[in-house]
């Protein structure tokens, strides 16, 4: 079984519009993360090999910011560092650039059950709609 796990450390609080891997909305009846909060669930449709998108779309403050992955442009890493039923892994929020264009996202992954998580790192930037 795999994990998603979304961790909010972006200042304020996030509503939370979408999130969705491979397709599929894994937010279930969450829509907001405060700041300091988790945001946890299980991912189990495929295993990471065969990953093709991760979508967010957040607010905070008013304003929309969304990042778009494909298998291409997604994090470097090695093994079960896509999200799948193999694996565990968490994303975290930072804060904003100084002119609130972009918001960095950062991940740790690992082979799921571990009792350790490998971080990566690639850094990713959500922008600012």
């Amino acid at each position: 079984m795999g994990m998603v796990n979304l961790t909010n450390l972006a200042g304020k609080g996030i509503s939370i519009n979408s999130f969705s891997i491979n397709g599929t909305e894994i937010t279930g009846n969450l829509k907001h993360l405060r700041f300091g909060q988790t945001f946890m669930a299980s991912y189990n449709d495929k295993p990471g090999s065969q990953f093709t998108s991760l979508k967010l779309v957040l607010v905070m403050s008013g304003v929309t910011y969304h990042i778009d992955l494909n298998k291409d442009h997604y994090f470097g890493g090695g093994e079960y560092h896509y999200p799948g039923d193999d694996s565990d892994v968490s994303y975290t929020l930072f804060g904003t650039n100084d002119s609130g264009s972009q918001m960095q996202f950062r991940l740790v992954y690992g082979k799921g059950g571990s009792d350790r998580l490998i971080y990566t790192n690639d850094t990713k930037y959500l922008d600012r709609v």
